[in-house]
């Protein structure tokens, strides 16, 4: 996993949810009480962030902070 792309998205998931705590990439999106609201809040950031696009089918299938790094990553190697 790049560190920068995992630094963004642990830096944004702090200010949607005003986490205190250690994110780690196995932290479970519900765990850290992310709600459908928050979530579409970290997929259009992200989305916005990287100039990728996000399907709502992957999003559903993410269940953690590391899932979710991985999935940009893998969309930022894919040829547009």
């Amino acid at each position: 996993m790049e560190d920068s792309v995992y630094l963004k998205i642990y830096d944004r998931i702090k200010e949607i949810i005003l986490w205190d705590d250690i994110i780690v990439p196995d932290d479970n999106f519900d765990y850290l009480g992310f709600d459908s609201i928050d979530t579409v809040e970290l997929m259009v950031w992200a989305e916005e962030e990287f100039d990728i696009v996000i399907s709502d089918a992957a999003m559903q299938d993410i269940k953690t902070v590391g899932e979710f790094a991985i999935h940009i990553e893998l969309l930022l190697e894919t040829p547009a």
